[in-house]
């Protein structure tokens, strides 16, 4: 099994994410871990396509959450170019629209959790039931969404997406680290 994250740490206290273009914090307990989201239509991760943080949640009933604001800023896409895929309820049972898109996970340096290794690829994913992206249904424009987001405040990959890609995830807490591992 190809390990993806090998001794991630996360941390007891609040840390600055440190990574291309990116001024974001983790509070204490936060596991983070670096992505990147492609429609579906694109097979391979473009080498020149930027990655950015999100939070391992496995406590989110869903795939992946973002919000328009950060799916645009750091993935480079408009919400509503990528192909509808359904509504999901999140955040308080609310009805959230969802997009057909691809999840790439990027390996990191062992025992770091802002480095990646850049010997190994970034891992895909493919999401059933798509990515969760805000709760209007896109019927405003996105600067009048953003004012009013129920997303989270970086973004969220849920046990859901590792459970359909068969990821082993181990959680040791006494040293505060994590490692994941995929069947591909």
């Amino acid at each position: 099994m190809p390990t993806v994250l090998r001794e991630l740490p996360y941390f007891e206290e609040i840390t600055e994410i440190i990574g291309p273009g990116i001024q974001e914090h983790a509070n204490a307990y936060q596991i983070i871990v670096w992505v990147s989201v492609t429609p579906v239509e694109q097979f391979e991760l473009p080498p020149t396509l930027r990655r950015f943080p999100a939070i391992l949640d496995i406590g989110l009933n869903h795939n992946f959450a973002i919000a328009p604001v950060h799916l645009r800023a750091w993935a480079g896409l408009h919400w509503n170019t990528l192909a509808e895929e359904g509504v999901q309820r999140l955040f308080g049972n609310v009805p959230v629209p969802t997009r057909r898109a691809y999840l790439w996970l990027h390996p990191n340096q062992s025992g770091s959790r802002d480095l990646i290794d850049p010997f190994r690829s970034a891992v895909k994913i493919e999401l059933n039931d798509g990515i969760a992206v805000d709760g209007n249904g896109g019927q405003v424009g996105e600067d009048d969404r953003t004012k009013t987001l129920r997303a989270p405040r970086l973004p969220l990959i849920g046990l859901r997406a590792l459970t359909g890609a068969g990821c082993q995830l181990h959680l040791d807490c006494a040293r505060r680290m994590v490692s994941l591992d995929t069947l591909d």
